[in-house]
Order: structure tokens, then sequence, then C-alpha cells
């Protein structure tokens, strides 16, 4: 026998095979769509309990990126509990001007330091720390002190709380020099 060659049983049967047409209609549709619901409702809740997680821990992050989100931001904050915190965008913030004088030639030891901090990001700004190096003659660091905005703000007028866009704050910093002898200074902005 031919290994090609058909079987007697395969001979004489050429009928086609056919599908009932309920196989892949409405019925099975109609549970399929009963069964999605909960899929739909899920997924909706965790993409909320996403963004409520994303305002929680990137809520300060989000409002420096996207600043037009901030009172929405903010109002989801009071009911979550959180903060949204102002920018620290220090590369965006520079001293204008500066000058150490003394005050009264009789005490050369009693000086004023006054800076003018400019913001130049499109957003307002925590206001930074200041770093005072006073130098000697030889240009080497003498002395070298942190101060707190509550520190160098003038407290002659309202303190802000924050650099606005495009704002100017003036710093004024009175101090005693006379175990130093300074000849000059350097001022330096960050955040801690």
């Amino acid at each position: 026998m031919d290994a090609f060659t058909e079987s007697p049983a395969s001979q004489g049967n050429d009928e086609v095979l056919t599908l009932p047409d309920d196989l892949f209609g409405s019925g099975i549709a109609a549970t399929e769509r009963g069964r999605r619901w909960p899929w739909a409702l899920g997924s909706v809740i965790l993409m909320l309990a996403l963004a409520l997680q994303s305002c929680f821990f990137f809520g300060s992050e989000l409002a420096a990126a996207v600043p037009d989100l901030r009172p929405v931001l903010s109002q989801a904050c009071e009911w979550l509990g959180c903060q949204i915190a102002l920018a620290r965008l220090p590369d965006q913030l520079f001293i204008e001007a500066s000058d150490m004088q003394v005050l009264n030639p009789a005490r050369p030891g009693e000086v004023l330091l006054t800076a003018t901090i400019r913001n130049r990001a499109p957003v307002a700004q925590d206001l930074p720390l200041l770093e005072v190096t006073l130098t000697d003659a030889l240009n080497q660091t003498a002395a070298r002190k942190v101060f707190y905005p509550a520190q160098y703000l003038d407290k002659s007028a309202e303190q802000p709380v924050s650099v606005g866009p495009n704002q100017e704050i003036l710093v004024k910093l009175y101090l005693d020099t006379s175990n130093i002898k300074p000849t000059g200074y350097r001022l330096y902005l960050f955040f801690a």
C-alpha cells in the first residue's frame, strides 16, 4: 500500500464542517458587557487614587512645573492634609546689587550689608538662605555665616513670605566685624 493513498474511510466523506451562528454572536457579548463594568469602575477608582497620591507626594513639584494647577492642588491638599510648598529654583535667584559700608567712622567694626535679590523665575519662590563670607586682604575666608530670611529681611517693612515672579526683595544686615577686619565679602543664595 502506498503511503500517499487515501484510506477507505475518507474517500466517501466530503461533508463540510459548519459552526453554529451564535457561537461568536450576541449571547456571549451580553455576558461580556456584564463583566466589563466592574473592571471599568476599578480602573476609574485606581486612576483617582493615583491622582490623589501624586498630589500628596508630588504636589509641590507639580505646582512648580505647572503654576496654573496650584489652586487645584492646594484645595486637594487641604482635603488630603498635605501642603504645597513654594518652588525652590536657586538657579533663578540672583543678587542684583550689594554693598557693605561702615555706619559710623568712630566704630569701623559696625557695618551695614545691603543686597537686592531678584527672582527671575515665572513662579513665586520660597525665601532662600543667605551665606555671607567675609574675606581678608588676601581674599581668604575670615568668617562665614548663614542667615535665615527672618534675619536678613528689612525689619522696618512688612516681611514677605515668598519672592514673587520677577520680584525683588531687599536684604539688610547689621554686622559687628570688629574682630575680623574684613576687606571684602561674598554672598551665596541656597535652599536647605
